[in-house]
């Protein structure tokens, strides 16, 4: 019930995100399966005979899910307002920032270092499988590898993009035209779901679809306020013309 009012009345994109990865929802979720498991257990074992350390067990676990529910009532009510929501999305999305992006700003007037031009590239790896959605890559291997071939990697797709099959996956120049190509398509990761590891952008995408939504709910809101209000007008209008 909390999923669907969040998805509904925030965005689907903040389950996995925020709700999922909570640990005190994993931890409470954690607990009911837990004791439904020994319950469910416990009394198969007892068909002749009842031993009362599995039942004091379960009737402590069965009071320990009725207090964690009602905990769970009023943390999800506060974790699920929009205000909660976005304060969290935009310290993580802040804290991914400052991951993928260690070095800071030298401010406007500082000299823009120009690309370089790489031209052709030498050899092309095309994603294979499955389409998905670029979640992270591990630049460390990258890196060593275009060291040690004396050459330059170039990663297509940037994290957060749908990599469809037969797309472009890397771009390699010079000596990195011999790296294995295992070595490369080990280093990243596909997913069916954006997540915010290594896309900072994907808070913004958030924040964007809470406000969209909100949007949506206070135009309908005023439009059935109107509506709402037109009746009312008309029996006005008509009160006055009959004392007339």
């Amino acid at each position: 019930m909390a999923l669907q009012v969040a998805s509904g009345q925030l965005t689907p994109r903040i389950i996995a995100t925020i709700l999922l990865s909570n640990n005190i929802v994993r931890y409470t979720v954690g607990l009911f399966i837990f004791t439904l498991l020994f319950s469910i257990g416990a009394q198969n074992r007892m068909e002749t005979t009842v031993y009362q350390l599995p039942l004091f067990v379960a009737a402590v676990l069965a009071s320990s899910c009725f207090a964690a529910f009602l905990f769970l009532i009023d943390y999800a009510s506060r974790l699920l307002r929009p205000i909660s929501i976005l304060t969290r999305v935009a310290n993580d999305g802040l804290s991914v920032i400052e991951n993928v992006y260690p070095d800071l700003s030298r401010g406007p007037d500082a000299p823009l270092s120009q690309p370089q031009k790489l031209g052709s590239p030498d050899r092309v790896i095309h994603h294979r499988g499955s389409s998905g959605i670029l979640l992270a890559v591990n630049l460390k291997p990258l890196i060593a590898a275009a060291e040690s071939a004396a050459g330059v990697i170039e990663l297509a797709p940037q994290v957060g993009d749908f990599v469809a099959v037969d797309e472009p996956l890397f771009n390699l120049y010079g000596g990195a035209r011999v790296i294995d190509e295992e070595l490369l398509r080990n280093a990243i990761a596909f997913g069916s779901e954006r997540t915010m590891e290594q896309d900072p952008t994907f808070a913004f995408r958030i924040a964007v679809d809470i406000a969209l939504i909100a949007r949506d709910q206070r135009s309908d809101h005023c439009r059935a306020r109107n509506r709402s209000a037109a009746p009312h007008a008309a029996v006005r209008r008509s009160a006055q013309s009959s004392h007339r």
